[in-house]
């Protein structure tokens, strides 16, 4: 991976699931779309859209969740090692844009490597 200002910040991941670089690569030019995930996990946030349906209420654009995972940090934190908040975007006009991260310029002082 290159160094980009988002890797050099500790505990920030930024993730796409299922999206590899040249996916990357002709969504941000306007060659391509990104398309409905048919991942077996999504299934999960169908079934609470089919419910939420059925009672009436109109459909979420998006949702947001923290899934708790891995062991604690220490006794009573409250904070597990791999504890991370996910969204699914269902309404694709709710997407105003895409970015790429840009590659940190070394001529330049790196501020998540400034000391106090």
């Amino acid at each position: 991976m290159k160094d980009t200002i988002y890797s050099r910040r500790p505990g920030l991941i930024i993730g796409f699931h299922g999206c590899d670089k040249s996916v990357v690569d002709k969504v941000l030019s306007g060659d391509d779309i990104l398309t409905t995930s048919t991942n077996d996990y999504d299934s999960v946030i169908e079934v609470a859209h089919g419910m939420n349906e059925r009672a009436g209420f109109p459909p979420y654009d998006s949702v947001r969740s923290i899934f708790w995972e891995g062991d604690e940090l220490y006794p009573g934190a409250g904070f597990k090692e791999k504890n991370h908040i996910q969204i699914c975007v269902r309404n694709p006009n709710c997407i105003k844009g895409f970015s790429l991260p840009r590659e940190i310029d070394y001529e330049f002082p790196n501020p998540q490597q400034r000391t106090k």
